[in-house]
């Protein structure tokens, strides 16, 4: 191989490990950036909701027993994942925000449901903070309905532009995948995948046995 072709094969070497840094550096710094106030999430995900005039922003957190701090008062028993989501409406929205609905993988048990206000995400403001109603479904359920309250003079229960939420729930579960969320105002809903818990292998073995039991039972 002459000198051309070495130099050459040098320079092309440099660049492709310099791309790697950057790729690598980028996404330490997109993940250690977004946490809660210096909090520890093990996962981090940016989710866009529009319907008509409405739009919102979710910030999806996932936290589990082996991240060193956790926003707020919340704390975490060995086994439990908590998913939190810091939903905004931009001052733009046209309109009001009322509900943030959180879907259920394979109803699995939700131990807590509830939503963190005394915590103040990086760049926003307490003021600004809305409590949600939450429709309960504390255990298993097929989904978590966060309403959100408006004016006391206002019939609907809404987020309004320029305010923010955090809402979570934390569940028994040893990882974490995509689960349907929905946001929607006036009738008018959008659809996003966001984190949510995924069913330890026990949970699927004995849901597997179950519906083997069932199948067995019908055939006979």
């Amino acid at each position: 191989m002459c000198k051309g072709e070495k130099r050459v094969g040098r320079i092309m070497m440099r660049s492709l490990t310099a791309f790697l840094v950057a790729i690598i550096f980028v996404g330490g710094v997109s993940l250690a950036g977004s946490g809660i106030n210096g909090s520890d999430p093990i996962y981090t995900e940016d989710d866009y909701f529009s319907g008509g005039s409405w739009e919102m922003y979710v910030y999806s957190y996932v936290y589990d027993t082996t991240c060193t701090k956790l926003p707020g008062v919340l704390e975490l028993d060995p086994g439990e994942m908590l998913f939190l989501y810091l939903l905004d409406v931009p001052e733009t929205s046209g309109t009001s925000v009322e509900h943030y609905t959180v879907g259920n993988p394979d109803l699995m048990v939700i131990n807590t449901v509830g939503f963190e206000n005394s915590v103040v995400p990086d760049g926003y403001n307490i003021i600004n903070f809305d409590d949600p109603y939450i429709y309960g479904y504390s255990g298993t359920a097929e989904a978590i309905i966060y309403t959100f309250f408006g004016d006391f003079m206002d019939p609907w229960c809404t987020l309004d532009p320029g305010e923010y939420s955090l809402v979570y729930y934390i569940s028994v579960a040893d990882a974490y995948g995509p689960v349907s969320a929905t946001a929607d105002s006036q009738g008018i809903g959008d659809t996003q995948s966001v984190p949510g818990p995924v069913p330890e292998p026990t949970t699927i073995c004995l849901l597997a046995l179950g519906g083997l039991a069932l199948l067995r039972k019908r055939k006979a």
